[in-house]
């Protein structure tokens, strides 16, 4: 269903930006090894989004055919 996509979709945007506001945190601190952590997280939920955009636009043009 589309509108549990969605959902994911803003939930998942939502985690990255919390993300990214830890990272910022662990750069002002200067602490390397959580900026890693945080990096390997915010690029593991970039590739998420778009696996999940890609899967909402094939669902959106099968609707529109």
């Amino acid at each position: 269903m589309l509108s549990d996509e969605w959902q994911e979709l803003e939930a998942l945007c939502d985690r990255m930006t919390e993300l990214q506001k830890h990272e910022l945190a662990a750069r002002q601190s200067h602490n390397a090894g959580l900026i890693v952590m945080l990096n390997d997280e915010i690029h593991s939920a970039e590739r998420q989004r778009q696996h999940l955009v890609r899967h909402i636009t094939t669902r959106l043009e099968s609707v529109a055919y």
